[in-house]
């Protein structure tokens, strides 16, 4: 088994296996924030594939083994968190003009990620 930092050459290749493993590690609180997992996959793909974001490859280790992947750890120091999760503001506005949200769920994502803080 390997252990690797997530490069830019990851992002295509395992974004749907790290979307599904990601959200294993919390469905009920997932699915509650982002009303379902079809949002939370569409607001977690435009992150894996921005640098700096919440849900960045830039943040994430991979163990592959013969080019599969077989886990992921996506990790940084605690003052990071808030910058990150603020680096997420950015992708909204291409998000709903390519409508994959709307004005209202991205007010609910809030409203709810606010509660389960």
């Amino acid at each position: 088994m390997e252990i690797v930092q997530a490069a830019e050459g990851h992002i295509a290749c395992f974004a749907n296996e790290v979307a599904d493993l990601m959200h294993v590690t919390g469905p009920v609180t997932y699915d509650y924030q982002f009303d379902g997992r079809k949002l939370f996959d569409k607001v977690f793909d435009a992150s894996w594939r921005t640098p700096g974001t919440l849900f960045a490859y830039d943040g994430t280790t991979l163990a592959l083994e013969g080019g599969e992947l077989l886990g992921i750890e996506v990790g940084f120091h605690a003052p990071e968190f808030a910058q990150r999760k603020k680096a997420l503001g950015p992708l909204w506005p291409a998000l709903i003009e390519a409508g994959e949200v709307a004005t209202d769920e991205l007010a609910r994502i809030a409203e709810r990620t606010y509660q389960c803080s």
